[in-house]
């Protein structure tokens, strides 16, 4: 039952304070006599990261088991002007596998090229035949940096239209 709840809060994007409203309370004593609520705290920490864990877990037992992926990446600035780097498995189905929040300077060709790297190495250098980015100019001179590196992977340009 608690992991319905937290599923709830997390997927529909609910302020963890919720769960200190009164009436949310009693509604939830209502709907489940025998739940037991648990603070803010332990719903934005220790449960959170209980099932970042297990997800992390269930997407790297998908990953141990392909042969060959894709890795996709991305960087934009959200409406804070937050840089964000992110980083897409291509399989069967697409894996979200990470996102960065970066400050300015992170989207300079290096620093581009060095988390494509880091991400690759986490994955396996073996299983990554290709890597697809925007046509971006500090993505391209990214991508100069890792043909270097990796000169037998494929790296294809995504235009954005």
């Amino acid at each position: 039952m608690k992991r319905f709840l937290v599923y709830a809060f997390y997927s529909a994007e609910i302020s963890f304070n919720v769960i200190n409203n009164p009436d949310f309370c009693i509604f939830l004593k209502k709907a489940c006599s025998a739940f037991k609520i648990f603070s803010w705290y332990i719903l934005s920490n220790t449960i959170l990261d209980s099932e970042y864990d297990s997800l992390k877990k269930d997407i790297n037992d998908i990953l141990e088991k392909e042969k060959y992926l894709c890795l996709t990446s991305d960087g934009w600035s959200d409406m804070n002007r937050t840089s964000v780097i992110n980083y897409m498995i291509m399989i069967l189905q697409p894996l979200f596998y990470k996102s960065i929040s970066t400050y300015e300077e992170w989207h300079i060709a290096e620093n581009i090229s060095e988390g494509i790297k880091q991400i690759i190495n986490e994955i396996s250098e073996e299983k990554v035949v290709a890597i697809i980015t925007d046509n971006a100019a500090n993505m391209k001179a990214a991508w100069k940096i890792l043909k270097n590196e990796y000169p037998c992977k494929v790296i294809l340009k995504f235009i954005k239209m």
